[in-house]
């Protein structure tokens, strides 16, 4: 979370940020984002998508681990536009 904080206040970002459980965290939101490894991403694949309001963004992601992403998110979400 150091790294993090430390990039928003490089940015010039006023955003908080928190350790609780991706699970754990109450309700939807309009956009979701999620800048972690492949591995991560498909490890939290189920409450990303059920925090998902209207939009999620996935990033990070090295190019010859896309397909495990795809894999995991495509069948639940459908094919980008």
């Amino acid at each position: 979370m150091e790294a993090a904080c430390g990039q928003a206040v490089r940015n010039g970002l006023p955003v908080p940020f928190d350790t609780t459980p991706v699970a754990d965290v109450p309700g939807t939101w309009t956009i979701v984002l999620a800048n972690l490894f492949a591995d991560t991403i498909v490890e939290l694949a189920e409450p990303l998508i059920a925090r998902t309001g209207d939009h999620l963004i996935l990033a990070g992601i090295l190019a010859d681990r896309e397909s495990l992403v795809r894999d995991v998110f495509d069948p639940r979400l459908g094919q980008p536009d």
